[in-house]
């Protein structure tokens, strides 16, 4: 089984019942890599690199609207929200693929998504990528496998401190579990 942040990590702080304990009931193995997130806007859009995004939500007063579709793609603009002090206005969808309709569609200014889920949108132009939440630019974009190997052990202290990370994440931005 493959787990993400969202299952191993915010899931304890999102539910109160998820129906697994992911320290209790999994032994990390491997960790085989980790997928960014990509930040997309409008082809037309202004806003080319995160800096310009920071602007343009700070200039506006009830922040930028952008597309959630997942427990990750709603944790993601929070932490934007935090670290760079401009807000961000959470829009749900059912999913990747509604919220991608309405952002080609001009229906929402952004979005956050893995780069699988966008990348055909962005080698086909349909939208613009101008930031990833990854430490380094992703190879995946350009169809590049990008493995990131770390042992059981090592595995589980980077799944501690995802915990950790995203617990204090989503408790500080007022997140209830449901």
């Amino acid at each position: 089984m493959i787990g993400t942040n969202a299952t191993h990590a915010a899931i304890a702080f999102l539910f109160s019942n998820p129906g697994f304990d992911h320290q209790a009931d999994f032994e990390p193995i491997d960790m085989v890599g980790i997928l960014p997130l990509v930040y997309v806007a409008a082809v037309s859009s202004l806003v080319n690199n995160i800096q310009d995004l920071v602007k343009a939500s700070k200039a506006k007063p009830n922040g930028l609207n952008t597309a959630v579709s997942t427990s990750t793609c709603r944790l993601a603009p929070e932490l934007f929200t935090q670290r760079a002090e401009a807000p961000m206005v959470p829009v749900d969808f059912k999913g990747s693929a509604q919220a991608v309709t309405a952002q080609i569609g001009g229906h929402i200014e952004f979005m956050v998504d893995t780069i699988t889920s966008l990348r055909t949108q962005v080698i086909s132009g349909q939208v613009k990528a101008f930031g990833v939440t990854s430490a380094t630019a992703s190879k995946l974009l350009l169809m590049v496998n990008d493995p990131v190997v770390k042992t059981g052990d090592e595995l589980k202290t980077f799944v501690a401190a995802e915990k950790e990370k995203w617990g204090r994440l989503i408790n500080s931005a007022g997140l209830k579990p449901s």
